[in-house]
C-alpha cells in the first residue's frame, strides 16, 4: 500500500511522500490497528473484547484470528485484503495471483506493477513472509 500511496493513490495512508511512508511508526495503524492488536495480542484471542471494524491491513487479512499463530494470515486472503483495504480508503484496486516464474515476475515489474513475493525468510524450506518486489 505504501508503494501505491507514493505513486498517485495518496489516500491509502494518512501520511504523504516516501520520506513519511517509509517509516513504519508513521503507518503502524494502517498495518495493524490498536484495536486489532488489543484483541489478538497476546494470544489467544481476547474473547472479552469486541471485534473491531476493519480499518487496517491486519483486520482485512484476519491476521492472528482464530487458530492462526500470532502474526500469521492465510495467503488466500491476500487478494481480498488488497482489494477491500483499497476500497475502504476510496479506491478500486485489482489483485491477482500469477504463476511463479522469473519471467512472470519480471514482466509484472516491467509493466509497473509491484509484486508481493512469498519467500522463505528463515531458510527452513517453507515460505513464510511476503516482500514487495518492484
Amino acid at each position: 500500500m505504501g508503494y501505491w500511496d507514493v505513486h498517485g493513490y495518496d489516500n491509502l495512508l494518512d501520511v504523504s511522500g516516501w520520506e513519511q511512508v517509509r517509516y513504519t511508526e508513521n503507518v503502524t495503524e494502517h498495518i495493524s490497528s490498536t484495536a486489532h492488536n488489543l484483541k489478538y495480542d497476546p494470544r489467544p484471542d481476547d474473547p472479552d473484547l469486541p471485534t473491531s471494524p476493519d480499518t487496517s491491513l491486519a483486520d482485512f487479512w484476519h491476521t492472528s484470528e482464530g487458530s492462526l499463530n500470532y502474526g500469521w494470515s492465510y495467503t488466500s486472503h491476500m487478494d481480498d485484503t488488497h482489494i477491500n483495504y483499497a476500497s475502504f480508503r476510496g479506491y478500486n484496486f485489482e489483485s491477482a495471483f500469477f504463476s511463479r516464474t522469473w519471467e512472470n515476475l519480471l514482466a509484472e515489474i516491467d509493466t509497473g506493477n509491484p509484486v508481493a513475493a512469498y519467500v522463505d525468510s528463515n531458510g527452513d524450506g517453507s515460505s513464510d513472509h511476503f516482500i514487495l518486489s518492484v
